[in-house]
């Protein structure tokens, strides 16, 4: 349903993208340029005069307007989403759906400096939320799909859609699994596939060589401390953002005027500099093809920042996304022009720094990383810069984290006392069957005292022997008593045939049976503790766990506080232990004591061809003895590699210091000390009886006879 219900959002999320982008560019052209355009206008040469005030001030009054009927409406609408989800069952009025467009539209059409991403993606998000309420789904699903209608109006508007989905991932969703990764691909290739039919196939900031951006890997550490800059500038954009509406909330005028005062805040910026009103794609477009001069750069990225400060505090309707894009950009660029000064020689292209700050800057900024990341990529054509784009990005994030602990899209719930925290991960209770709960399978977590196993304290209290249970750092037993027989009566005992549960997402899941209160419920044994929940919630003390039709043992609910525990300690760093030992030098070979060297050196256990070895009362060699202890008897191979077994323990060492007879291989060692002094003592020499000694064989075939 959810993949079906993702197609359904992507055409409607690249419909309304359309439609906000040609609402957008008409009250631009009719406020701004006095004429009838649908297109986005470009503000280059535009020069307003003091009549943009009265425009700025008619649009902020139609917002206000519209803010009474849909309070949704205020501020840039991520954070109004996190809000849904979080607190309302992603449950999203269905007048935000047209009141926010609307509302955002005016706000930028009169002059706001801000960008149509805001209100594309709460339209998006309210689109999906009404088809969840619309429907018959769960909570989960409706917040699923509240995120891929955000996702397929972000891919509409800009044309990034694996950026919508990372989009949607690190902000929206709260999951990271195949049933929302399906609808938000689905969702938006749709959404992108409009956007290149109804507004157009090229980038939104297409580079003039897209081909030919690359960067040389001397280059990088230059974007590296590009990286410094724009973790400073997201400190500065944030902190700066927030103590603007600290002194908003402070002015004696209620919060519904707000919107009055930034409107002509932003208004007498944009008469000294027209570049920071509306939009201004175009602005960013020339950022990233290096068009700016170094002293225009830098005035546009201080008015367009201080101008967004001001509309956006002021609560209005707008976006995020392009204002930080177009500060970044021009701040990246003149970075860029001053190491091209600075380094002649290097032939750097200020463009790429443009790019790598543009989204850089927002991926900190916002706490979404890769949708900085990618979307600065997918939205220029710039692919060949995705190296120095995490390089800045990485380094950014650093010197970000050490002043800002909440970011734009957090802040505002936290002031509302709702603690948003965007890092995900697998829940504890899911990564732990109840089969390997009833068998130990915890034990092996680390989680005795000082870092030493469960497993092996039980084994020393030996609390554990054989059974399904394992041991709380405190020695005491948490779950799991085993099925095996003889590992306790009470097990037995509490075994009953009874009906088998199987509801649920997945099947497995348990629910209550049984009304006589004593006779435990049963669950599948691959089910996860998660499904276990719902019956120790209501009550039930333990859960039979039954693999293939037979009970294994019994599941109690401190199993599950167990796994969370272990959770926990999974973050405590621990001492290092691992050691490194030096394996003990091989003892040295006897001494040689006919002086001679090379191959006409007899070994010192040598014998004599002729002579028979290991005859009965000989004894070993002290030196053979220490070398072969603990060992299996060699085998050696004369000429062609045929085998030859020894028919003495005394041939071993003679073999592995001689090669075989000049040439030979062995393979393996001599036998145990105690089993040799075992077979020769009192001078029976029971392996020579038996086998017989060596007979040298001609040809390189032969064999030691039996």
């Amino acid at each position: 349903m959810l993949a079906g219900l993702g197609v359904a959002l992507g055409l409607l999320g690249g419909v309304a993208a359309f439609a906000v982008v040609r609402l957008v560019g008409l009250l631009s052209n009719l406020a701004l340029l006095h004429r009838v355009g649908f297109d986005l206008p470009n503000l280059r040469h535009y020069h307003p005069t003091p009549v943009l005030i009265p425009i700025a001030l008619a649009g902020a009054l139609v917002v206000v307007a519209l803010a009474r009927w849909s309070p949704v409406i205020k501020g840039h609408g991520i954070p109004e989403s996190i809000e849904a989800v979080r607190d309302r069952e992603s449950r999203i009025a269905p007048r935000a759906a047209l009141a926010k467009p609307v509302s955002a539209a005016i706000a930028m059409g009169t002059g706001g400096p801000f960008g149509a991403e805001g209100p594309i993606i709460v339209t998006g998000a309210a689109f999906g939320s009404l088809i969840g309420q619309l429907l018959p789904t769960s909570p989960a699903e409706r917040r699923i799909l509240l995120g891929v209608g955000a996702a397929a109006g972000m891919a509409g508007v800009f044309g990034t859609p694996v950026a919508g989905v990372v989009f949607a991932f690190e902000l929206l969703v709260f999951e990271r699994s195949l049933r929302v990764l399906l609808p938000l691909v689905l969702a938006t290739s749709i959404a992108d596939a409009l956007h290149r039919v109804l507004i157009g196939a090229q980038p939104l900031f297409a580079l003039e060589r897209p081909s030919s951006v690359s960067v040389p890997p001397e280059q990088l550490p230059l974007f590296a401390l590009l990286g410094v800059a724009i973790g400073l500038l997201a400190v500065l954009v944030n902190k700066g953002l927030f103590r603007v509406e600290a002194l908003y909330r402070r002015l004696p005028i209620p919060d519904a005027f707000h919107p009055l005062v930034g409107a002509v805040g932003f208004a007498a910026i944009g008469l000294a500099v027209p570049g920071t009103l509306s939009v201004g794609y175009w602005a960013i477009s020339d950022a990233v093809n290096n068009r700016f001069l170094l002293e225009g750069a830098l005035v546009l990225c201080v008015a367009k920042l201080v101008s967004w400060w001001i509309a956006l505090g002021s609560n209005t309707s707008g976006g995020t996304l392009a204002p930080i894009f177009l500060v970044g950009a021009t701040m990246g660029e003149a970075i860029g022009q001053l190491l091209a000064r600075l380094f002649p020689a290097a032939h750097l292209d200020p463009g790429a720094f443009a790019l790598v700050a543009m989204g850089a800057s927002f991926g900190v900024g916002a706490q979404a990383l890769l949708t900085g990341v990618i979307f600065a990529a997918e939205v220029t054509g710039g692919y060949g810069l995705l190296l120095p784009l995490l390089l800045a990005t990485g380094v950014a994030e650093v010197v970000a984290e050490r002043w800002l602990p909440h970011r734009i899209m957090t802040d505002k719930l936290l002031r509302r006392g709702a603690r948003v925290e965007l890092d995900t991960a697998v829940d504890p209770l899911r990564l732990v069957t109840a089969a390997q709960a009833v068998r130990g399978a915890l034990a092996d977590g680390g989680l005795g005292p000082n870092g030493a196993g469960s497993a092996g304290a039980a084994k020393g209290s030996g609390s554990t022997r054989g059974t399904g249970t394992y041991p709380r750092p405190d020695r005491g037993v948490v779950s799991g008593e085993g099925a095996r027989a003889g590992e306790g009566a009470r097990a037995g005992d509490e075994r009953r045939t009874h009906e088998r549960v199987a509801t649920g997402r997945d099947g497995r899941t348990p629910q209550q049976t049984g009304r006589d209160g004593r006779r435990p419920q049963q669950i599948d044994a691959f089910a996860y503790l998660a499904d276990a929940l719902p019956a120790f919630l209501a009550g039930a003390d333990s859960l039979e766990v039954v693999e293939g039709g037979s009970p294994i043992g019994l599941l109690r609910r401190e199993a599950l506080a167990q796994a969370l525990r272990r959770r926990e300690l999974e973050e405590v760093r621990q001492a290092p232990n691992l050691q490194f030992r030096i394996p003990r030098r091989l003892p040295a070979p006897p001494a040689d004591p006919t002086g001679l060297a090379g191959d006409d050196a007899p070994g010192p256990m040598a014998h004599p061809p002729d002579s028979p070895v290991g005859a009965p009362g000989a004894s070993p060699s002290p030196a053979w003895t220490r070398a072969t202890s603990g060992s299996p008897a060699p085998r050696i191979t004369r000429g062609s590699g045929a085998p030859v077994t020894p028919a003495s323990p005394e041939l071993a060492p003679t073999a592995a210091l001689l090669g075989g007879d000049r040439g030979g291989e062995v393979s393996g060692i001599g036998p145990p000390r105690d089993q040799h002094e075992q077979e020769t003592r009192g001078g029976e020499g029971k392996q020579h009886h038996e086998e017989g000694p060596v007979e040298p064989t001609s040809g390189g075939s032969g064999q030691g006879g039996p």
